[in-house]
């Protein structure tokens, strides 16, 4: 069985897309999303975007929570950026076209290797994200001569999933064969969910990452196994767990 901590929406869709080709999965959501703790701020500083040369959507949620904030997509006259075809494609469905996205799923490393991003000197950016998080895209982006504007719609929160005690007795049973993380907060929410005397046997599980940094992260803890997915996408990342000796599916 094949533990997935993906907040939602996403979760769902990954457990669906696995569930299809033969997997068992089990759906434990480590991280959720909310509103800023001061909107207000974030409805201030989107309440002109065409001050902004670019505006940078982070992550599908930074989309979710920042385009409700936004005037209608044809007023604008600024650029938008999307940090993966994710986050691209939820743009675009909600008709605000993307001037420019990586074609690789390594997130900020990707994006500053734009052509866009090389030349940036005294341009107005915008990066649309979560409150907190890294800030490797600001400081490569100001170092480069931007003027940069962090802009954080929405919250990260630690929730308490109402399936936790059942996690817990799957992992004590051995019943979880794999553990698909997409953030390095939520891997480490797990950890502050589950009760200590599980961590040992999780620790035997092959952990499932989308990225070196998650993959570091995941040595940093001792995890025995780690798989590289070549993406954050549910293909890619179902290509990692068919790599498995086990294969995690059922029947």
């Amino acid at each position: 069985m094949i533990l997935i901590t993906r907040p939602a929406p996403e979760g769902e869709t990954l457990c669906q897309l696995l569930n299809k080709q033969g997997f068992e999965t089990f759906w434990l959501p480590t991280l959720q999303f909310a509103p800023p703790p001061d909107p207000e701020n974030a409805k201030q500083a989107l309440s002109q975007p065409n001050h902004y040369h670019w505006l940078i959507f982070i992550s599908p949620q930074a989309v979710r929570y920042g385009l409700p904030l936004l005037p209608p997509a044809h007023t604008l006259s600024c650029r938008i950026a999307a940090i993966g075809k994710g986050t691209a494609h939820l743009l675009t469905q909600n008709s605000y076209p993307v001037t420019t996205c990586p074609h690789s799923d390594r997130a900020s490393d990707a994006l500053l290797a734009l052509p866009d991003f090389n030349d940036v000197a005294n341009q107005r950016i915008a990066l649309i994200k979560g409150r907190g998080g890294r800030k490797h895209l600001s400081h490569i982006l100001t170092a480069r001569g931007a003027l940069v504007t962090d802009i954080p719609v929405y919250q990260r929160i630690r929730p308490t999933p109402p399936n936790l005690l059942t996690c817990q007795t799957l992992i004590q049973e051995k019943k979880i064969t794999a553990l698909v993380t997409t953030s390095g907060e939520g891997l480490l929410n797990l950890f502050k969910l589950l009760e200590k005397k599980t961590h040992s046997l999780l620790l035997r599980v092959p952990l499932v990452v989308i990225s070196p940094r998650l993959a570091r992260l995941g040595k940093r803890l001792q995890f025995r196994r780690i798989l590289l997915a070549s993406g954050p996408g549910g293909n890619a990342i179902m290509s990692a767990l068919k790599t498995q000796p086990m294969s995690g599916k059922s029947g």
